[in-house]
């Protein structure tokens, strides 16, 4: 069983999220050394923020420190001018008060929105953290927001905004499935997209398996990516990936072979087709299936 479904945890502390993902990037395709040096940004970020973050609110001025030690309702207007504060300190705890105040109000996500575009990068990450703190009801409000967000050019965006999805949960799916198949443009949107998705667990294999079969090899390859970054979970997968280690675009045969590998001794039953792929034309894909091989047969 998932452990994160049988727990109902699908969320990723920040820190192993990062290092997950970069214990994960060598066996990736050129986007992953540009996302590799994103997330060991992100990790170096969070630790200074977060240490700048509790400076600061042990010294904040008595009545910004009282706003923000309980946070009720009747303290959302104010924190909300928070936001526009200059003191950069302030609209970062700003944001972070907002999301202990359940539920959250329009107007909380709605300033929290305008936070992911704060002129300091700091600000933007406490923001995309937040979301990943509101309600259920508020998280409907949140997640079309975050959507655009992470199709954002700007990267560290665009990863915040990733960071705050992984948090909502299989609700995000549906979503981050269609913003695959309309294929934007930025290679960093389809790699955080995919890494999301593969964040979910299982919950998540059943629409990877739907977008492997798309009519677009560019989607098939993120599908396959997304795929083989989920691990041992996307067990259901084998039988599309045995059909992707045959596709005419060497680059999903690539994410095929990887992600075969990556699903571990449960795979034993595509061994036969992985062998046949180290006489592969490609010779990345000869590499990846031998890989493979080993992982599976635990080698």
């Amino acid at each position: 069983m998932d452990a994160r479904k049988s727990t109902g945890q699908y969320r990723t502390p920040f820190f192993g999220l990062c290092w997950k993902h970069l214990a994960w990037i060598e066996h990736s395709e050129r986007g992953m050394i540009v996302m590799e040096k994103r997330y060991a940004f992100g990790i170096a970020l969070s630790a200074a923020v977060a240490t700048a973050a509790i400076f600061y609110r042990v010294n904040a001025p008595k009545p910004f420190a009282e706003l923000i030690e309980e946070p009720t309702e009747e303290a959302v207007p104010a924190l909300l001018e928070a936001l526009k504060d200059e003191n950069k300190h302030r609209r970062m705890l700003a944001a972070s008060a907002l999301g202990e105040i359940q539920p959250a109000s329009k107007e909380a996500v709605a300033g929290l929105a305008e936070a992911l575009n704060d002129k300091d990068e700091h600000v933007r990450l406490f923001a995309a953290i937040t979301f990943g703190n509101l309600g259920p009801t508020a998280k409907e409000d949140a997640l079309p927001i975050l959507i655009e967000a992470l199709n954002n050019e700007d990267t560290v965006a665009s990863l915040h905004a990733s960071f705050a999805l992984s948090s909502f949960g299989p609700d995000a799916i549906p979503a981050l499935i269609e913003l695959l198949k309309n294929r934007p443009e930025s290679l960093q949107t389809n790699v955080f997209a995919a890494f999301v998705l593969s964040e979910f667990g299982s919950a998540a294999i059943p629409s990877l398996v739907e977008l492997l079969k798309d009519e677009d090899d560019f989607v098939r390859v993120f599908a396959g990516l997304a795929l083989a970054h989920a691990g041992p979970d996307a067990k259901d997968g084998i039988p599309a990936l045995l059909e992707a280690l045959k596709d005419q675009e060497k680059k999903v045969r690539r994410m095929a072979a990887m992600a075969l590998g990556h699903i571990g001794p449960d795979a034993k039953d595509a061994i036969p087709a992985l062998t046949e792929a180290l006489d592969d034309e490609d010779e990345v894909v000869q590499e990846k299936a031998a890989k493979s091989l080993k992982q599976i047969k635990g080698e």
